[in-house]
């Protein structure tokens, strides 16, 4: 469906190297890109291009108190957010790594979109960028918060994990090496769908699914000032 300033296309990958960044829109199962267009599109150059991005501005707040990770197990939605938030950094790591089921869980039913940016605008700086750094996927993919802050966050994640695997992930055993070459040849064509660095209009990284065949949604324009 074609709305007056936004346009959403479905298109699917076709991957066929591991070489450099690869773009095929067309014509592909294993994984999926939605395009949300704004006004003036352009078509993609061929490029990774990853920023670390923006730093969110400054808000005070209330403190709130840390609770043991170990009762962080049975939360959920905002709750949960408040409390990794209330985490020292490299316990928010920790629970991350620890807890990647609770995360996706979190994600497939996510908090309201004002609970989420009402939230976040509770946050200070450190807090903020602990978690952003920490738990890239959440950031990135949660409605209410910032779109900028998003994009800079799924780029982060999506940079993270093409490292990964391009260091490490295809000396695993034959089975596991050709899952982990899948996954880097589609985290490479979102990669390529996302452009260089001039693309017009410029491209935000929306959303992002690194996991099995991934998913990601790529914005062309700004959509702060969309129609």
């Amino acid at each position: 469906m074609l709305l007056d300033a936004i346009g959403i296309f479905v298109a699917s990958l076709t991957v066929v190297t591991v070489a450099g960044p690869v773009s095929a829109l067309e014509n592909s199962p294993p994984s999926s890109i939605s395009i949300i267009a704004t006004p003036s599109t352009s078509a993609a150059e061929r490029s990774i291009y990853l920023p670390t991005g923006t730093q969110p501005s400054h808000v005070t707040s209330a403190p709130v108190l840390p609770q043991p990770t170990s009762s962080l197990t049975s939360i959920t939605g905002v709750p949960l957010l408040h409390a990794l938030t209330a985490m020292p950094p490299t316990a928010v790591t920790d629970f991350v790594e620890k807890n990647p089921q609770l995360l996706r869980a979190l994600l497939d039913a996510p908090p309201a979109a004002t609970q989420v940016s009402g939230w976040w605008a509770g946050l200070d700086d450190t807090a903020r960028r602990t978690l952003a750094l920490s738990a890239p996927e959440v950031v990135g993919n949660l409605d209410g918060i910032p779109y900028a802050v998003r994009n800079d966050a799924n780029r982060r994640e999506l940079r993270s994990t093409i490292r990964e695997l391009e260091l490490s992930g295809l000396d695993a055993g034959r089975a596991m090496a050709t899952q982990n070459l899948n996954r880097l040849q589609m985290l490479y064509s979102i990669a390529d769908a996302l452009g260089p660095a001039a693309a017009n209009p410029p491209r935000s990284l929306l959303t992002l699914d690194t996991v099995e065949e991934g998913k990601a949604t790529i914005v062309l324009g700004d959509l702060n000032t969309a129609d």
